[in-house]
């Protein structure tokens, strides 16, 4: 009898075994699988299964052809396989340390929750929704082209990609000489990676066999010339959808958003900062290079859409533990081809661009952004572009108190000027944006009493003040976030009062000097003409004229053959 039920149990525990599942090259018999799918049998019967990986887009399975592995998938297989993946930044980075600190900030601000959305630490005071409030991670930019090295252990067909780079005839990289200082030493191994951006001296980029194609060298270079990953973008959420489910324990580190590129978030799409208006070429500049001056003069950067087919983006199935997608895009796109690769180029161009439009040029002072609100006398609000000489706007009197002046000069009027521009956020929503030169009233956190101070100078935890219209004086805010960002146009109003509010918040009318009555004294001249030219011909209201005041134009250039100021060059160039 014993005998009899171990028999029966062995039997059960037999049958009940679920079945190997089978994959075979023929057509299921109930179904006809299409591209990318094989056919499969197991206990329940056959059925057609994608051989690579599937995809749910607006509620339909897609298979995935094998080529959705993205040269970083296979970086990153590189990397794990040699036992190096947890030492790399997002797999394939080696970071500087204020690079390094400044993602340490953001991982002390925030937590993640399963499913990927941020959770804030209630005491930090930043709102969770804006995510501005991403943090910039530094980078450095290079003079181009790139002064390049190679160890004797790379292959000629590794150093024959990185010497062909480039647009045009114009490469990005040059080889090595004995006179470069700071310069890429090209090694083999171990694994893949690059630092980002230039980190002055040598600095060395790593290939491995497995990662020797040419979309994988591009991939590590683009990062040395200071590109980070696409799927890092801010914007990123409007184009894909992540599935943190589908991700390998630790994995959603490598999807956090950060404002990219230095400064500069040119994929902002919802603030004009880049039109596409061509900046002064750089052809009179000696300390050009032929392709810094070609990235200058032959790049739009308006409508640097999202692309999931850049070589800088992350595979569908990367750092997934069941075989599903870790992301779904929005919107369908076929299989990526090296065509892509003009994403990333323009991309690069337009970072550049900027960058160098500000070391040969320098970005002129530019108070506020054409879009910046005033409030009127009337109740109703106006922008900066409508802004009028004699408008009587909300300002701040002598006494502290909410008040009315006009609006006596425009400093200065551009409309098609690109400008960096520092933008505050506040802790009751609001944002004050205007130029890093420009004077606002702050407190620090142990003190109420105002001061004024350059925007540049200003830091979280500081407090900016904003009208209580139920009690006429302005009460302080507090500063959670700090982002900076180029935008075309500039606007430089002055008031009788010297002061004005803008976007719910009180700044001055004035720029590089933090003196509020010296400089308010100054322009008294300007004032007593105003009052004169009323008494006279009656107030009236007209749009002011574009460019730097005449009047002002012919002081700075009188001051400036005496002094030799700093910010001679910059407000001579408007």
């Amino acid at each position: 009898m014993r005998l009899l039920i171990i028999t029966v149990v062995l039997v059960l525990v037999v049958g009940c075994r679920p079945q190997a599942i089978q994959k075979r090259d023929v057509k299921c018999s109930h179904t006809k699988c299409g591209v990318n799918e094989v056919c499969v049998t197991d206990g329940s019967g056959e059925r057609c299964e994608c051989n690579f990986g599937f995809i749910k887009t607006q509620g339909n399975i897609y298979c995935q052809p094998s080529n959705t592995e993205r040269p970083l998938d296979k970086i990153i297989r590189t990397n794990r396989l040699k036992g190096i993946l947890h030492e790399l930044f997002e797999g394939d980075m080696k970071l500087n340390l204020g690079q390094k600190r400044a993602i340490d900030v953001f991982k002390e601000l925030y937590s993640w929750n399963i499913l990927g959305k941020r959770n804030i630490f209630p005491f930090v005071g930043i709102d969770t929704n804006l995510t501005d409030s991403l943090p910039d991670i530094p980078i450095q930019y290079w003079r181009l082209p790139v002064p390049v090295a190679f160890s004797p252990d790379v292959p000629d067909s590794v150093q024959h990609i990185v010497a062909n780079m480039g647009l045009e005839g114009n490469n990005f990289f040059r080889p090595y000489t004995d006179r470069d200082i700071d310069y890429v030493m090209l090694r083999k191994g171990p694994g893949c990676w690059s630092y980002v951006g230039r980190q002055g001296g040598m600095q060395e980029v790593a290939v491995d066999d497995g990662c020797i194609s040419e979309d994988m060298i591009m991939h590590l270079f683009l990062h040395t010339l200071g590109m980070w990953h696409e799927q890092n973008r801010a914007d990123r959420d409007e184009y894909i959808t992540l599935h943190p489910l589908n991700m390998e324990d630790g994995a959603m580190v490598n999807f956090h958003r950060y404002h990219l590129y230095e400064t500069k978030d040119i994929f902002n799409l919802t603030i004009d900062n880049y039109t596409g208006h061509h900046l002064p070429l750089l052809s009179n500049s000696p300390n050009a290079s032929d392709i810094e001056k070609y990235f200058f003069t032959n790049f739009n950067c308006s409508g640097l859409n999202y692309d999931i087919c850049s070589l800088l983006h992350i595979g569908p199935f990367a750092y997934s533990k069941n075989g599903e997608p870790v992301f779904s895009p929005l919107i369908w796109r076929d299989p990526c081809g090296k065509e892509n690769f003009q994403h990333d180029i323009t991309v690069l161009g337009c970072s550049y661009a900027l960058h160098f439009f500000e070391e040969y040029h320098s970005l002129p002072a530019g108070c506020f952004p054409p879009s910046s609100l005033v409030q009127m006398k009337n109740g109703r609000t106006k922008t900066m572009r409508e802004l009028m000489i004699g408008d009587t706007v909300m300002v701040m009197d002598e006494e502290g108190r909410i008040s009315f002046s006009d609006v006596h000069l425009m400093m200065h009027k551009l409309d098609h000027t690109p400008v960096e521009y520092v933008i505050l956020y506040t802790e009751d929503g609001p944002t004050l944006t205007l130029s890093k030169e420009h004077v606002v009233f702050v407190t620090s956190v142990w003190s109420l009493s105002p001061e004024t101070r350059m925007a540049s100078k200003v830091e979280v935890g500081d407090y900016l003040f904003r009208p209580e219209m139920t009690n006429g004086s302005f009460v302080p805010v507090k500063v959670t976030a700090i982002r900076k960002q180029v935008i075309t146009g500039a606007y430089a109003p002055t008031t009788l009062a010297g002061t004005v509010v803008v976007d719910g918040h009180l700044a001055s009318s004035y720029v590089f000097v933090e003196d509020q009555s010296m400089v308010h004294g100054f322009f008294l001249p300007w004032r007593i003409g105003y009052h004169m030219y009323n008494a006279i011909f009656g107030k009236s209201l007209y749009v002011p004229a574009t460019g730097l005041h005449w009047s002002l134009r012919a002081f700075v250039s009188l001051y400036c053959r005496i002094a030799d100021h700093e910010f001679c060059d910059d407000i001579l160039k408007i």
